[in-house]
């Protein structure tokens, strides 16, 4: 699912750039230490989180990248 359509069904979606997350990580790289670093990341009430891209900011980038 994407971020808009879990804005939609009412979730609270917070996306984490993964500057924010990667001092979270221990030592090697995988999927589960990933998302564990997510998740640690966005409990913190310092961490900033970027507001999900409207279908406008989508399509713009997309022509862009043409």
């Amino acid at each position: 699912m994407t971020t808009r359509e879990l804005l939609v069904l009412g979730h609270d979606v917070r996306q984490v750039p993964p500057v924010y997350a990667k001092p979270f990580r221990q030592s090697h790289k995988n999927d589960f230490r990933d998302a564990h670093a997510i998740a640690e990341a966005v409990q913190r009430p310092t961490t900033r989180c970027v507001p999900a891209k409207t279908e406008e900011q989508l399509v713009c980038a997309l022509v862009r990248s043409q």
